[in-house]
C-alpha cells in the first residue's frame, strides 16, 4: 500500500483530506507487516492457531449460522458458501481497501500479501485463527472487493472446527429489501434495516462505484468488508465498504452519489454496501474460484 502511495503524485491530484487519509493507512499497513512477523510466531506449521491476543478477555458468543463472521487487522470479513463440495477451497471476501487500496482502474490478481483473519467456533468457542498469504482477486474499480483463500484449508475442514460458510447469493438484493448487517469487531453485532437506494455511481475520493446499495445498518470503524444478508434467505447479497461522516464536501468518508447529469449528492450517515453476486457465478463445480467461467462478470485484469 505505501509503495501505491508513493507512485500517486498527491502534490497535485489530491485534496489535503485524501492526503491525510492515505498516509494514516500507509502507517497502518506498515504496523500490519510488522505485526504479522511476530504473529507468524505462534503458528504451527499449518499456519493453524487458536487463541493470539485480538479479543481483550474471551472472545464473543457466536450463533453458529454466524460463525464464518470473520475480523481481519482493521476490517471485517466473511467465509462464503459458493456450493461447492467439502473439499472446495475456503474463501474469506472483504473489502479491496481492506487489503491495500488498490489504485483506480487496477485489478489484482494471485497477489501476495499476508493477512491476519480470525473466526469464533461455534462448537469450542475459541478463537480459530490463519495468517494467509496470497490475495486471488482485489479491485476498487467498480466495485470495492476482496476475494483471500485460506492457505491448506476448505470449507470442510472449517466445518469440523466449528466455522460455518454463509451461503453467497446469485442476485443482489431489491430496493425495501431488509437485510442484515454482522461482524465480531468487538463482539458479535448484528443490525437490520433496508435497502434505500440502489447507486448506479457512487464516487469515494479517486474511486469510483457501479450498482451499490445505500443502507442505514449501524456501522463503525472496522466493520467495512463485512457481509450484508438477506432476511429472507440468509445468504450474503452484498458487503459494507464505506460511511458518510460529514456533510460538507463528497471525498474519502464522504461518498457522493452521481446521478446522470453528474451531479453529486451526499448523504450524511449512510452507508453503502457493494455488490458480491458479481462473484457468485466465478467458481467452478469444484468450488475453486476462476474468472473464466462463463457467467463470471467481475472485471477482468
Amino acid at each position: 500500500m505505501c509503495t501505491f502511495f508513493l507512485s500517486l503524485k498527491i502534490s497535485t491530484r489530491m485534496t489535503d483530506a485524501n492526503k491525510e487519509f492515505l498516509i494514516f493507512n500507509c502507517a497502518m499497513s506498515i504496523y500490519q507487516k510488522i505485526s504479522s512477523l511476530f504473529f507468524i510466531l505462534s503458528f504451527s506449521s499449518t499456519g493453524f492457531s487458536e487463541d493470539p491476543p485480538w479479543w481483550p478477555g474471551n472472545p464473543p458468543q457466536v450463533p453458529a449460522e454466524y460463525s464464518g463472521l470473520a475480523r481481519l487487522i482493521g476490517c471485517s470479513g466473511v467465509l462464503i458458501d459458493v456450493g461447492g463440495p467439502p473439499t472446495a477451497p475456503a474463501y474469506v471476501i472483504t473489502n479491496g481497501h481492506c487489503v491495500g487500496f488498490p489504485p483506480p482502474g487496477e485489478i489484482w490478481k494471485d497477489k501476495s500479501s499476508y493477512e491476519e483473519i480470525s473466526f469464533v467456533s461455534s462448537t469450542t468457542h475459541k478463537k480459530v485463527n490463519f495468517l494467509t498469504q496470497n490475495i486471488d482477486y482485489a479491485t476498487m474499480t467498480g466495485s470495492d472487493i476482496a476475494l483471500i483463500k485460506l492457505n491448506d484449508e476448505s470449507i470442510g475442514s472449517l466445518k469440523k472446527k466449528g466455522v460455518l460458510a454463509i451461503p453467497l447469493a446469485k442476485n443482489g438484493p431489491e430496493l425495501n429489501d431488509e437485510v442484515i448487517r454482522a461482524d465480531i469487531k468487538s463482539g458479535f453485532q448484528i443490525y437490520r434495516c433496508t435497502v434505500e437506494a440502489i447507486v448506479d455511481h457512487l464516487q469515494e475520493g479517486e474511486w469510483h462505484f457501479s450498482g451499490s446499495f445505500r443502507h442505514s445498518c449501524t456501522s463503525s470503524g472496522g466493520t467495512s468488508g463485512s457481509p450484508i444478508i438477506s432476511a429472507q434467505s440468509g445468504k450474503i447479497v452484498a458487503i459494507h465498504n464505506t460511511s458518510v461522516n460529514r456533510n460538507n464536501s463528497c471525498g474519502v468518508s464522504a461518498a457522493c452519489e452521481i446521478d446522470s447529469e453528474g451531479k453529486a449528492t451526499l448523504y450524511n450517515g449512510k452507508k453503502y454496501a457493494q455488490r458480491t453476486h458479481d462473484l457468485a457465478n466465478c467458481f467452478n463445480a469444484e468450488g475453486i474460484f476462476d474468472l473464466n467461467q462463463v457467467n463470471c462478470s467481475l472485471a477482468k485484469p
